[in-house]
């Protein structure tokens, strides 16, 4: 079974004697052969000498060692010399207690269980007043030139005084289960000082995961010897308080649990590492990078803590799993031999062990894929640590001397353990296929991957069209390099972005970015194939929904103005998408810091992530529910002398009205008139009707959109239920959200998802086409078309006039949005023909005062644009 490590210990060291800079260094593949051999003559000495429990075992933990050095020689070579000396002093430990402990129950003398807890104990409480800090605990002791972790090997001593003690007084510990019956205090007393002692010290050495391990496995060994579930439940609800207080007593406890919660939002600080991890397992993917292809060394204290992500981000989701059903061989062996064993203090033994490692494995892996919080502990046999190394080694030749005897029943406490294990281990495949496999394309393109601004200059950014092939956007070669160039400047900057090695990514160049780096599918095997034989990468390109000519027209109506335009068929399909003030990507290294303190925001795209008041123009979603919901109020008329006073606060108008019907007041925009159906209608019919059209909630989208707001009006006081039903008050909106809302009505009562991207493309052929995709039908086609006549109304009689064109009949709506940092914001959103509509136009303008003298002519135009572009009106 030797022949596994010793194979890819001579292939590793031939892999790294082969690639050394200097040309062929025989250097590691006689020292791989050296260690290789090491181990198989090991295991042919322990079978020789009967001291070979069981015969997986040694060869299980020389594998894992032997990657762990390839890894850490990939990392630092340096580290990996002295890896291979603590290998070597390992495996020589392993042997003397295999081989040298004459009996291993005699560990379990009377005489010796108070000396485990003694010196454990007292090299604790040394590390606590003498110890050197690293890492944010104070786990150290250095002697002269030597420095070690006096915890790792406490470790075994706790595992061999709890098996000695449990197996004395365990049967007095497994007490009746009544509510009053307690074990004797003499009993006890002796397992809480030294569970207590040890955490506190270990409190106080700052070093919680091997807190952590110790009392796991502390409750592991309790429940074996007891069969009591109520130990376990009971140190857990202590195990609960002592995490909260340390979480509030310890800085980087906190920072720790906040990274685990949320790491992106403190991605530069707490969360730094484990993001660098969860970067390093996404960019593995399914196969990996290959050995010495990936950037694990961009890891803080990747050789210790982070060795695992290593492995994932090299040898893929495939390598992961492969080394935790490593794992799971060597404590599945080591189970098995509890199981086996031919006395109580056996079972505890091997039992205790086990779950040692296991704990450990699963504490570490748990934490570097995001699972548990990250501790800081080694990874068992794989890290760089000698103290670690030795210790495992010597736990495997405790095991190997526990003699065998009948084999534990099912139902045994032992089984629930295994059980437990198991199920935890199944908990980080989950986590480990998610992150590797469902979220490996988003973290290659998170823009903060260091990854990605390696991966940019090794490959030729897809371009980026319109729907008729005109291009928006390229890669050119730049000496060895690439740049991004865009052909029309600031005019497609607010659907694009920008993309930049030093600003990070905006816009669709963000949204697309997997696509346009060829990160995904057939780009990204083929792309690794081509970097493997040294040729540049190349991603897909993008044909967008988006009009040249009409994004140009769109920004060039916002000269000089702030606002934004969004012009989109009824299905979906945006055609411009327009936002002033705003920048020129090309310029972007020079002129970076002057937008950012510009008071003109020009990095906002308002078309998107500005929210407004619509004003007036909100009064389509209040008309839908009107239709839908009170039928009866379209046949009364409302009276508006210029205002209206409800419950003591004056709502105005913009004219006085007199008797005006639900189409004439939608026409002329009274006020008093939509305030009184409002009223009549319900803040719940209000609040149910707007949901419908997509409020309080994200609108899907290319880019990112916040979505509008409208209160939950079910209990509210009268007067703001009348605000709200005229686009006043707390409600908000943005320009693209107005837009969809209008297209819903031209479109006949469903609403579609805006979206950008039409075909994604190779240089043969469309790999995906994107169709057009229903959100829902927020109203009846008998609604939207009651609702598109009296729009129609809007702009042959009423507000809307200057929005009408020629032969073609405009439906729309105006909106003048009271805004208390200054004049009105003046919006138009309407579409053409009014009955089978072919484009939706919505223009905001903010502080221009009236929509109608403002917004409407700037829509006027748009629409004859794009309906001479369909043919429409010729």
């Amino acid at each position: 079974m030797f022949w596994p490590p010793l194979l890819v210990a001579v292939g590793g060291g031939l892999f790294y004697g082969l690639t050394s800079p200097g040309g062929l260094d025989w250097h590691y593949p006689v020292l791989g052969a050296g260690l290789g051999a090491g181990y198989g003559l090991a295991q042919v000495f322990l079978a020789r000498t009967g001291r070979l429990a069981d015969s997986f075992l040694l060869p299980v933990a020389a594998m894992l060692t032997v990657l762990g050095l390839l890894f850490i020689a990939r990392l630092d070579p340096t580290l990996a010399q002295r890896q291979f000396t603590w290998a070597i002093v390992g495996l020589a430990v392993m042997l003397l207690i295999a081989v040298g402990l004459p009996d291993y129950r005699r560990l379990a003398e009377q005489g010796y269980t108070h000396i485990y807890a003694t010196l454990g104990l007292s090299l604790l409480a040394v590390t606590v007043i003498a110890g050197s800090e690293a890492g944010g605990a104070k786990a150290w002791l250095t002697l002269g030139s030597f420095r070690f972790q006096p915890a790792e090997g406490v470790k075994v001593l706790m595992v061999v005084f709890l098996a000695s003690y449990l197996r004395r007084y365990g049967h007095t510990l497994a007490i009746p289960r009544t509510a009053t019956a307690l074990p004797p205090l003499h009993v006890v007393a002796p397992l809480i000082a030294f569970a207590g002692l040890s955490l506190l010290f270990l409190v106080a050495q700052r070093d919680l995961g091997t807190a952590i391990i110790f009392y796991s496995t502390f409750l592991a060994m309790l429940y074996l010897a007891t069969a009591r579930l109520a130990y376990v439940g009971g140190g857990l609800g202590i195990f609960a308080l002592g995490a909260v207080f340390s979480f509030y007593l310890y800085p980087h406890v906190q920072g720790r649990v906040l990274a685990w919660l949320d790491p992106w939002a403190y991605i530069n600080t707490y969360g730094y590492q484990v993001v660098q991890s969860l970067f390093a397992l996404g960019a593995g993917g399914l196969l990996g990078t290959g050995l010495g292809l990936g950037r694990p060394d961009v890891i803080p204290a990747v050789t210790t803590d982070f060795i695992f992500a290593a492995v994932g981000e090299e040898m893929g989701l495939a390598g992961s799993l492969g080394l935790l059903a490593l794992y799971l061989l060597l404590v599945a062996r080591g189970y098995a031999i509890a199981r086996k064993a031919d006395d109580a203090f056996g079972v505890l033994l091997a039992a205790g062990l086990t779950s040692l490692l296991a704990i450990q494995t699963l504490v570490i892996v748990g934490g570097v894929t995001r699972l548990l919080p990250l501790t800081g502990i080694t990874l068992p046999f794989m890290s760089y640590g000698g103290s670690s190394l030795v210790t495992n080694y010597a736990i495997v030749g405790l095991l190997l001397r526990v003699t065998p005897g009948e084999e534990r029943q099912p139902g045994h406490p032992l089984t629930v353990i295994i059980a437990a294990v198991m199920a935890l281990f199944l908990a980080v495949v989950a986590q480990l296929t998610y992150w590797q496999f469902f979220q490996a394309e988003a973290l290659a393109a998170n823009p903060h991957n260091p990854r990605f601004a390696a991966m940019a200059g090794e490959t030729k950014r897809g371009g980026i069209y319109d729907r008729h092939g005109e291009l928006l956007a390229e890669t050119r070669g730049v000496g060895n390099g690439f740049a991004r160039y865009y052909p029309l400047g600031e005019v497609t900057a607010p659907v694009l972005g920008y993309v930049s090695p030093r600003y990070g990514q905006a816009g669709l160049e963000e949204a697309a970015n997997a696509e346009l780096m060829g990160l995904g599918g057939r780009a990204g095997l083929d792309n690794r194939l081509r970097r493997l034989v040294g040729q540049k990468a190349r991603g897909y390109n993008l044909q967008l929904t988006l009009d040249a000519g009409l994004q140009r027209l769109a920004m060039d109506l916002l000269q000089g103005r702030r606002g934004a335009v969004v012009v989109m068929r009824p299905q979906g399909q945006i055609l411009a998408l327009a936002s002033r003030p705003t920048i020129d990507p090309n310029r972007i290294d020079t002129l970076w810091e002057q937008w950012q303190k510009d008071p003109e925001s020009p990095l906002l795209n308002r078309a998107v992530q500005g929210l407004y008041p619509p004003g007036s123009s909100f009064k389509i979603v209040t008309g839908a529910a009107v239709i839908a919901r009170r039928p009866d109020l379209l046949g009364k008329t409302y009276f508006c002398p210029g205002e209206v006073v409800i419950e003591g606060r004056r709502l105005g108008c913009w004219g006085v009205h007199g008797e005006v019907d639900f189409s004439r007041a939608m026409a002329v925009s009274c006020n008093v008139a939509f305030a009184e159906m409002a009223l009549a209608l319900g803040g719940e019919n209000l609040t149910g009707a707007a949901e419908a059209f997509w409020f309080n909630r994200p609108l899907p989208f290319e880019l990112p959109v916040k979505p509008g707001y409208f209160p939950d009006l079910t209990a509210a006081q009268a007067n703001d239920v009348a605000e709200s039903a005229i686009g006043q008050g707390r409600v908000l909106v943005t320009p693209l959200q107005m837009a969809a809302v209008t297209a819903a009505v031209a479109g006949g009562g469903r609403m579609f998802r805006p979206y950008l991207v039409e075909r994604v493309l190779d240089a043969e052929r469309t790999v995906r086409a994107v169709p057009p995709t229903p959100l829902g039908n927020p109203v009846t086609p008998e609604v939207a078309g009651r609702l598109a006549a009296s729009l129609e109304l809007v702009v042959s009689q009423g507000t809307g006039g200057r929005a009408g064109l020629p032969g073609v009949a405009v439906a729309g709506k105006t909106g003048s949005a009271e805004n208390p940092h200054g004049p009105a914001h003046a919006w138009f959103t309407g579409f053409a023909p009014a009955r089978g509509a072919e484009v939706v136009v919505t223009v905001l303008l903010e502080n221009q005062g009236s929509g109608g003298e403002a917004a409407a002519p700037l829509a006027g135009k748009l629409l004859a644009a794009a309906l001479e572009k369909a043919g429409v009106g010729e």
